[in-house]
Order: structure tokens, then C-alpha cells, then sequence
């Protein structure tokens, strides 16, 4: 019943009213950026290999992406830096707002289970709901130490990390955030 009602949403709402809003010329192309974007939910965003991927030229999907995001299907997430000006150079990740509506555009049916990048989707309007867009980021170093998210409070950074089992839970990256950055407490969240 509810794949069926989300069936409904995307059918009508992202690919047909977005599209109409949009004038979106090649259905088909945005319809595979749809797809591909549902499957690189929770992951760094690269612009030119979407292009390549679903042939659409680079400056196209950038506008697709910022329809995506104005009609809050998506979301892009820059990285924290202690330098603001960088941030806004460093690569973004990219977040659905709705794991059902994710679901269904990566896999066509809702799973019994969450998945790793789905469960850190899912954790994501959360923390939207109670911190504020404007307050996340993510962060990830050139040796590729990440956090998934990062809270910008008004006196306070929290690094966040969200894994489905806590077994599997690396604290390199939190150890070394905090030698960086000292917040005063870091945050996990795990379904098992």
C-alpha cells in the first residue's frame, strides 16, 4: 500500500509536476539522474561523473540538481572546514530527504532492512528538524578520514557518526577531529 502511494508521489509530483515547473526537455536523462542520485545518497557529490553517467551535459545537471533541491527532494551538504571560504569550494554530499521516496527511486520497493547509507538518509531530516539545515555539515580529510556529520551550534561543533552496527564503528576519524577541532562531546547513533 505505501509503495504504492510513493509510486504515486514520484510519478506525479518529481516526475511530472517537477518536470513540467522545470521544463525538463529529456525525461528519460532525468529521470536516470534521479536513479543515480538515489543510489549515491549519503556520498560526496561529483557533478562531472553525473554528467557522464546519465549524458547529460555538466551545466544541466547543476540546474537539475538545484530544482531537486529547491523542491526539497534533495539536499547537498557542504563539509566543514575551519575556514568558511573553503567550505564552499570543498565537494558537497548529497542527501534525500524522504528514505521511502529513495527507496523506491533506487530500488523500486521498500526493504524489510535499512542499509548503511539509507539508515545516515534517514538520520539526516532529523537532525534538520532539530538543528537547522544551515547548521550540517559533513567532514572528510585528503586521507580520507570522515564524519558524517558535523554541528554548528552557537558555542559548540559536534561530530556525529552514524553507523547501522555499532561493532563496525571506526573512532580514528573522532579522535582526530577532536585533537583538531576540541569539541566538548561527539555523538553516535546505531541500530544495533
Amino acid at each position: 500500500m505505501i509503495e504504492n502511494y510513493l509510486q504515486q508521489i514520484i510519478d506525479t509530483y518529481i516526475k511530472g509536476d517537477i518536470r513540467d515547473m522545470a521544463n525538463i526537455r529529456h525525461i528519460d536523462k532525468f529521470n536516470k539522474l534521479l536513479y543515480v542520485l538515489a543510489n549515491q545518497t549519503g556520498q560526496l557529490l561529483n557533478v562531472l561523473e553525473l554528467a557522464n553517467t546519465t549524458k547529460i551535459v555538466r551545466q544541466t545537471v547543476e540546474e537539475y540538481l538545484f530544482i531537486l533541491q529547491q523542491t526539497y527532494i534533495i539536499k547537498l551538504i557542504n563539509p566543514f572546514s575551519g575556514n568558511i571560504r573553503s567550505e564552499f569550494f570543498k565537494t558537497p554530499k548529497i542527501f534525500f530527504y524522504d528514505t521511502g521516496l529513495l527507496n523506491m527511486l533506487s530500488k523500486k520497493y521498500l526493504p524489510e532492512n535499512i542499509e548503511g547509507s539509507a539508515f545516515e538518509t534517514a538520520v539526516f531530516p532529523d537532525l534538520i528538524k532539530n538543528y537547522g539545515q544551515q547548521n550540517i555539515n559533513h567532514w572528510r580529510t585528503m586521507d580520507k578520514k570522515e564524519i558524517d556529520f558535523i554541528l554548528s551550534l552557537k558555542n559548540e561543533i559536534i561530530p556525529f557518526e552514524v553507523k547501522i552496527n555499532s561493532n563496525r564503528m571506526n573512532y580514528t576519524p573522532l579522535k582526530y577531529f577532536s585533537q583538531k577541532y576540541k569539541p566538548s562531546r561527539s555523538l553516535y547513533k546505531s541500530c544495533r
